[in-house]
């Protein structure tokens, strides 16, 4: 696995940047909603 890609590195580690802070968000919420379920209101 490269680190690095020859071509549109910057814009490649920019979308990559967007997917972890999507997914640590994701994950946050899912970690909150685990923790309280009972603040779920369709649960």
């Amino acid at each position: 696995m490269q680190a690095t890609s020859p071509v549109g590195g910057a814009k490649d580690r920019q979308r990559l940047g967007a997917v972890l802070r999507e997914g640590h968000r994701r994950a946050v919420l899912e970690t909150l909603t685990r923790e309280r379920p009972a603040t779920r209101p369709d649960s």
